[in-house]
Formats: C-alpha cells, sequence, structure tokens
C-alpha cells in the first residue's frame, strides 16, 4: 500500500517544524546561558572591585558599564582586554597614588591606609577588570 502524497507532505512539514522548533530552542538556551555568564561576571566584578575602596575607579567603572556595551562577542572579549587593561595600570600607579593622595588627607595615618588601599587595589582592580 503506497502512502498518500497528502501525508508526505504533511510528514515533510512536520519535520521541518521540529527542526526549526529545535534551532529555535537551541538559541534561546545559548543566549539564556551566556547572558547569565555575563551578569555573574559583572556582579562578581562590581564586588570585587568595591574592595578597593576607590570611590574614583568604582565611578569610572559604572560609567564604562554603560558607555561601552559589547555589540558582539569579539566586541565583548576586546571591551574585557581594554578593561583589564585599565585596570592593571590603575592597579599599578594606585602603589604610588593612593598613599600620597592619603597623606594629603590624613597625614600619617592617611599614607598607610592609602598605602592598603593602594596594595588591594593592585590585586583587585585587575581583578574586576577581566570580571
Amino acid at each position: 500500500m503506497q502512502p498518500k502524497e497528502g501525508f508526505e507532505k504533511g510528514f515533510i512539514q512536520g519535520v521541518g517544524g521540529v527542526v526549526t522548533g529545535g534551532n529555535a530552542v537551541f538559541k534561546s538556551y545559548i543566549s539564556g546561558f551566556t547572558g547569565s555568564i555575563g551578569s555573574f561576571a559583572n556582579s562578581a566584578g562590581a564586588i570585587v572591585g568595591n574592595l578597593t575602596f576607590d570611590d574614583d575607579y568604582e565611578a569610572q567603572r559604572r560609567r564604562d558599564e554603560v558607555l561601552e556595551k559589547p555589540t558582539g562577542a569579539i566586541d565583548g572579549v576586546a571591551k574585557g582586554g581594554k578593561a583589564f587593561g585599565k585596570s592593571l595600570l590603575g592597579g599599578i600607579t594606585g602603589i604610588v597614588t593612593k598613599p600620597m593622595e592619603g597623606a594629603k588627607k590624613g597625614g600619617i595615618s592617611g599614607f598607610f591606609k592609602g598605602a592598603g588601599k593602594g596594595l588591594v587595589g593592585v590585586v583587585a582592580k585587575p581583578v574586576a577588570g577581566v570580571a
């Protein structure tokens, strides 16, 4: 017994629909997964950035988050590399600048507070930049 022509068309259309639907589900899954990873990394970066106790750094980091949203994966990697470089440079220069700023504001105790901020920043800023 031969299948009817309408059955064959319907079967092919049904399989095509399943493939199209499966593709949409897969794309949605990947999009949700990468969005979750991005949100987690952003939150981790904010937490580590707060550990620097550097208000200027935190304000700049928040501005960059708003103004420099990546448009795709390659752009995101490039902007992440730029953020890491800026954070690394800020951490290294902070070893010198933070104690001097602290000394200007609070004398010898300010110097030691600034030195602490500089030492924490040399580790925390690049980590926050990577995140």
